[in-house]
């Protein structure tokens, strides 16, 4: 296999590639074009399982903590997801679900995660 030397290349190569695997026309590569072009983007999700920790630091008086995660993306940081919180423990186990809407730049997304 041999790579692209730039980006608008590989694309060319991509679109003659599918064009003559599934005997499209020109005219029908543009009709199809301007029907995507035309169309919204998808909602893109991440997904994100929070299920334990393990050996978390002492913060209580007592010798546990009452620990939760909250998380975020780091593009939007205003908006915050949190765990329930658990009680007197250094093992918590949640065992919960979130899903955060990717808006800008899925590719470049970074999660924040702090316990």
């Amino acid at each position: 296999m041999s790579s692209c030397e730039s980006s608008e290349v590989c694309r060319e190569s991509l679109i003659e590639f599918a064009q003559e695997a599934f005997k499209i026309s020109n005219e029908r590569y543009e009709d199809i074009l301007q029907m995507a072009e035309q169309t919204e983007p998808p909602n893109v999700r991440v997904n994100v399982e929070i299920t334990k920790a393990e050996n978390l630091m002492r913060k209580d008086s007592n010798g546990f903590s009452d620990p939760f995660v909250t998380l975020y993306l780091e593009s939007n940081g205003s908006n915050r997801y949190n765990s329930s919180v658990k009680t007197e423990t250094l093992n918590p186990v949640w065992e919960e679900h979130f899903s955060l809407p990717l808006i800008d730049s899925p590719r470049k997304e970074v999660l924040i995660l702090e316990v």
